[in-house]
């Protein structure tokens, strides 16, 4: 998996691409923890150059997106393909997730900061 990092609206957005699963979760993870520990309002993850995610990969979304709701910050999921969805639903948790259909939808429901 790569994570390809630039922002959208001042915004962090990481780019995903490969595959999210037991071997390259904890790479996102320490990703995603660097601005959790900044208390970022908004991440933004494109997904849609993840060919695979498994359950490791939907865990880490999962403690990102808690970790943030402590302080009130938004996860928001872009361009998720129906794997990745199913993968969500078979967790549980598809409907914990704000998913928009590309980055400029995300963006226009962050105010700009």
């Amino acid at each position: 998996m790569e994570i390809e990092h630039s922002r959208v609206n001042g915004y962090p957005f990481l780019e995903l691409s490969g595959r999210v699963d037991v071997d390259t979760s904890s790479k996102l993870r320490k990703a995603l923890h660097r601005w959790v520990k900044r208390k970022a309002t908004a991440i933004l993850i494109g997904l849609d150059g993840v060919g695979y995610m498994d359950t490791s990969g939907v865990a880490t979304l999962i403690e990102c997106q808690r970790q943030m709701e402590e302080y009130g910050g938004r996860l928001l999921l872009v361009a998720v393909d129906h794997q990745i969805t199913e993968a969500l639903s078979l967790a549980g948790v598809k409907d914990e997730f704000e998913v928009f259909e590309d980055r400029q939808h995300a963006a226009d429901q962050l105010p700009s900061e």
